[in-house]
């Protein structure tokens, strides 16, 4: 019982460190390991990529995106 107790005390914590150490996401048909130096791997071979779209005020202003990050991607869908 003692065993038990432990095991049901002890899983939990051990699962927590697993996420905790997980560093990368890879998206793919083969279940391929993610590339270590991508924070995202996608790959498939009959798929593409959604990205965010926004209707920008401007293609040379961020809004209506508050605090854009560097590099941040998005799809323009306004005219202008």
């Amino acid at each position: 019982m003692k065993k038990i107790i432990l095991f049901v005390v002890v899983c939990p914590f051990l699962i927590y460190n697993l996420h905790l150490q997980a560093q990368n996401i890879g998206i793919n048909a083969t279940g391929a390991a993610p590339a270590a130096s991508a924070g995202l791997d996608v790959n498939f071979t009959n798929k593409g990529l959604l990205v965010p779209r926004v209707a920008l005020t401007a293609t040379n202003a961020a809004g209506p995106i508050a605090a854009p990050a560097t590099s941040l991607l998005v799809y323009n869908t306004a005219t202008a």
